[in-house]
């Protein structure tokens, strides 16, 4: 707004203001017929004095005086009729008005007489006590200031002069939308309406809202400056600079104003608890690869495309989830998270395809740094009251978010049964394990009150693991218990969907086997209230808890899903070929491609055709290409199939729909092959050897395809699977070396373990590992299976001896001109695949 040539107001020199600040000066002053007596006075500004007075029943007001000559372009009649809408709490309600002379000065004054707000502070003196404000206190701030500018811009008005004194907080009371019996609240007061006029009449320079973001500014720096910050406040306050600058933006177009402040402060809140950034928007299909690469919820929610196996993970089961790293063990555990779903406030949650309530908690982000320096029994022990301390305060704080994100929805009474009442006996719940802090809240919220609670204590246990104090009050192993039986009669709707916890990559590399042995009683315990849903790569949880009785039969009554051998069942095979298409439509739509997986990639030859190709000699036709093909490359490691997608798609763009060339799509998948063969030597400690074991056992499958009869039915051989009859005699045979390195190579995914079979010779079980199917367009080698490599125990010892060796001789076994071989050591079955 253009500045306007304005007479300059006149001030109070000193003299005036010694006669004005004397009380004997005022006397009794009557004001439209009424009397005013002094108290004290309170404060002088440029152009008026404030003074505490009473009337005759003894009631304090606050009287500004003003001289009259300021009043150039308005009169005081006109700013008590402007006060009159502007209702308390927000700002002080005007009871009365007049002028007022004195002998001592030729100077009219003007006074305006409002209530007096008690036991108040101004604003400048409230954050002069940095330790009271909070993250929680600046979105407080910011919702009371836009309700008070949303009152005076339905009013088309404007304060002018909304600096740090005429803005008080007091203790809020009876009445107040932020009071609670059971809890110390403050309400923000927008107090001297001298400068109240219209919008169009403002000429200063900093307007209202300016205002607020200066007050804002010194709030963040206060917060930035305290030690005990979590992450998701520091995401807050990088998001918080944003917006301060929309706030003061001179471009009225681009500035942020009105309740759209609220909503960007709170939407700038809600993404930093939930580690997310501010545009959640995908440019690219295949930018996020990993679950922890996608920081927003609803994101994943998008990209999210079902597994064979979701429907037994989300059944109201204890369990444990195990598979190669990017099996998608995260992204689905992080999709039964209850948070997600209720956050989409415009969404019913989902329960017909979830029926538990999930808390979704990650070890990676939450546990692995803070566990990482106990890695031996002595260190573990002396921290263990900490550590359980601290399992409980994270898996409690994110149940506390869960209950925040679902009090935000419409249906939170009917649905969830989440009133006022039962907000307030959580808090309570809450308070009795965890000391409150001494932040000033501006709102009546008792869960985010509490949730601050819990993130004090989450940083005071970390600084107690740090150096090796005690906790005074710490929580127990039946916490966890005790927390989800009180919700559970707190709110009925956990009683139909029972709390289920879902702890991701609750592995050794997270945190180590002396840890986890300490949190297994809580993991595994027994309770009707809740559940734990666990995942973790293969063999990497440990199960021999040393102290005492566990409250569950893990053997019966918790359940197990091995991702990668779902993927590896045949049964599933064209669920998996649907999974594949979802994973890549999902992501295509969101990135806002054009094309459809069918357009851009096609359907594929039946495996039987696709090793008839690969047999032939010559040089090699495509044959690696489309849908069903890049699905059955899938040993259960998702990322992978996206590693594919991208790299069949590198030459395409958002309005493609031609498809990729099949000899494009061979070359990319066996690139992709080839990049996943080479990173196995760099796996610790044994990469050297478990890349020797891949590349000889690869060169067996592909030299078998090419070289073995295929008989009278023409159907070439493969042979992608080891099977060792009696499984105990063939693990209890290895040396304790070799041993570690079996259980390595099933760890890190080269050979998937499957189910333990039967024999078809003699009532013995059966071990039967697959190697990792990516790895077979490296060697040009098919991806079905014809046959085992059936070993004895002796023998499956000895391939751990010398890999390339001994599949060399089973090699010659079945070549032509090897009539000497052993002939019966494959045994042919009925190739799983028909013709399409």
């Amino acid at each position: 707004m253009a500045e306007v040539n304005r007479k300059p107001s006149p001030r109070i020199d000193d003299d005036v203001l010694r006669i004005l600040s004397d009380a004997r000066t005022l006397g009794d002053a009557i004001l439209i017929g009424r009397r005013y007596q002094p108290v004290k006075f309170v404060t002088a500004g440029s152009r008026g004095v404030v003074w505490q007075v009473k009337d005759d029943y003894g009631i304090l007001y606050a009287a500004k005086f003003t001289r009259a000559d300021d009043y150039t372009d308005r009169t005081i009649d006109a700013e008590f009729q402007l006060r009159a809408d502007l209702r308390p709490p927000l700002f002080t309600r005007a009871t009365d008005y007049g002028t007022w002379t004195t002998p001592l000065l030729d100077i009219e004054f003007h006074v305006m007489v409002e209530e007096w707000v008690k036991d108040s502070e101004t604003l400048d003196s409230f954050l002069s006590r940095p330790e009271q404000v909070s993250v929680r206190t600046i979105l407080d701030f910011v919702e009371q200031m836009a309700l008070a500018f949303e009152m005076l811009e339905n009013k088309d008005l404007a304060h002018d002069d909304l600096h740090a004194n005429n803005i008080l907080i007091r203790p809020s009371g009876p009445g107040d939308a932020a009071y609670s019996r059971n809890e110390d609240t403050y309400q923000a007061v927008i107090v001297d309406t001298g400068s109240l006029k219209p919008v169009s009449k403002t000429v200063k320079h900093w307007d209202d809202v300016r205002y607020l973001a200066r007050h804002l500014a010194v709030m963040h720096n206060i917060v930035h400056q305290q030690r005990d910050l979590t992450m998701a406040d520091r995401r807050f306050l990088i998001e918080m600079r944003e917006l301060l600058k929309l706030m003061t933006d001179d471009d009225a177009s681009r500035a942020l104003r009105g309740d759209a402040i609220t909503t960007r402060f709170q939407q700038a809140y809600t993404r930093a608890q939930r580690g997310g950034t501010a545009d959640s928007k995908m440019g690219q299909p295949f930018e996020f690869i990993s679950a922890e690469q996608i920081g927003n919820d609803e994101l994943l929610l998008q990209l999210f495309a079902r597994t064979a196996w979701v429907e037994s993970v989300v059944s109201p089961d204890p369990m444990l989830i195990t598979g190669p790293r990017g099996c998608g063990k995260s992204t689905v555990l992080r999709w039964m998270s209850l948070r997600a779903h209720a956050s989409r406030i415009d969404m019913p949650v989902p329960f017909d395809q979830i029926p538990v309530s999930g808390i979704y908690v990650s070890c990676t982000s939450d546990f692995q740094n803070r566990f990482s320096e106990f890695r031996d029994e002595a260190s573990v022990e002396a921290h263990r009251t900490e550590i359980v301390h601290y399992f409980n305060l994270i898996h409690l704080r994110e149940l506390l978010a869960t209950l925040i994100a679902i009090a935000e929805r419409p249906d939170r009474e009917s649905v969830f049964g989440l009133g006022f009442a039962q907000e307030g006996s959580i808090a309570d719940f809450v308070r009795k394990y965890v000391p409150p802090t001494n932040h000033a809240y501006l709102s009546n919220h008792p869960l985010n009150r509490a949730i601050d609670s819990v993130d004090g204590e989450i940083f005071r246990s970390q600084m107690r693991l740090h150096v090796g104090e005690p906790s005074d009050n710490p929580t127990s192993l039946a916490f966890l218990a005790d927390l989800t039986e009180f919700l559970t009669r707190t709110m009925p709707v956990f009683e139909q969907h029972r709390i289920a916890f879902l702890l991701d990559d609750f592995s050794t590399h997270r945190m180590s086997e002396d840890v986890q042995r300490v949190l297994l009683p809580i993991i595994w315990e027994r309770r009707s209230s809740h559940l734990f849903k666990v995942s973790s790569e293969k063999y990497g949880i440990v199960d021999d808890y040393q102290d005492g009785e566990l409250t569950i039969d893990l053997a019966r009554e918790r359940l197990e899903i091995d991702c990668g051998k779902e993927f590896l069942d045949e049964r599933n095979r064209a669920a998996n070929v649907r999974f594949a298409t979802e994973l890549l439509e999902n992501r295509l739509r969101t990135a806002g491609w054009r094309g459809t997986a069918d357009q851009l990639i096609g359907k594929s030859m039946d495996l039987r055709q696709l090793a008839r190709t690969l047999r032939k000699p010559g040089r090699p036709a495509a044959a690696y290409y489309g849908m069903e093909t890049i699905a059955s490359l899938c040993s259960g490691d998702v990322s992978t199939l996206l590693l594919v997608f991208r790299k069949v798609l590198a030459g395409s763009d958002a309005n493609s729909t031609n498809m990729v060339p099949h000899p494009t799509q061979d070359r990319s998948i066996t690139d992709v092959s080839r990049a996943m063969l080479r990173v196995v030597i760099h796996h610790r400690p044994r990469g050297k050897d478990m890349a020797h074991m891949a590349n000889a056992f690869g060169n067996f499958v592909s030299r078998i395809l090419r070289a073995a009869p295929t008989g009278h039915s023409d159907i070439p051989v493969q042979i992608p699977r080891i099977e060792v009859d009696d499984d105990g005699q063939a693990t209890a045979i290895l040396t304790e070396k070799q041993h570690a390195f079996a259980r390595e190579l099933l760890r890190r995914a080269v050979f998937i373990e499957l189910d333990i079979g039967r024999s078809r010779h003699d009532r013995v079980s059966t071990l039967r590992w697959d190697f990792r199917r990516i790895y077979l367009p490296a060697f040009r080698a098919g991806l079905g299976k014809t046959e085992a490599l059936k070993l004895r125990p002796l023998q499956f010892q000895q391939l751990f001896e010398e890999p390339k060796t001994f599949l060399d001789d089973r090699l010659a076994a079945r070549i032509p001109n090897n009539e000497d071989g052993d002939a019966t050591l494959f045994d042919e079955v009925e190739f799983p695949y028909a013709d399409h």
